[in-house]
């Protein structure tokens, strides 16, 4: 995959993901290690099941933070005549289990809103 620096932006709602992830997560085990008695416990359908969507996208995101904000240090790319410059690109390579699992959570948690 080819990724634009977009000066961390991907980033911000994968943080956030990873964040909704995570307390979905917490409640998950809190239930297993301390069922209640007047409610059911939380089980989560897969991926968000035993934090298997949640590793998926800390796996993007540690992948995904080093192309961004990478400032002028890679050096430049201009266009022919040098009057423009060229997004900074990064090629990453991410495995397809990880892509599919990202698809299976955004449907698994539904449309925003």
């Amino acid at each position: 995959m080819l990724v634009v620096d977009l000066d961390g932006e991907p980033l911000t709602p994968l943080r956030a993901l990873e964040e909704i992830l995570l307390c979905l997560s917490t409640w998950e085990d809190d239930d297993r290690q301390d069922p209640g008695t007047d409610t059911e416990p939380l089980r989560l359908q897969a991926p968000l099941a035993d934090r298997v969507a949640l590793a998926a996208v800390q796996r993007l995101v540690a992948a995904l933070a080093p192309t961004q904000s990478q400032g002028p240090g890679r050096g430049r790319l201009l266009t022919p005549g040098g009057r423009y410059e060229h997004a900074p690109m990064t090629a990453l390579t991410l495995p397809a289990a990880d892509i599919e699992l990202l698809c299976a959570t955004a449907a698994a948690l539904g449309p925003p809103g």
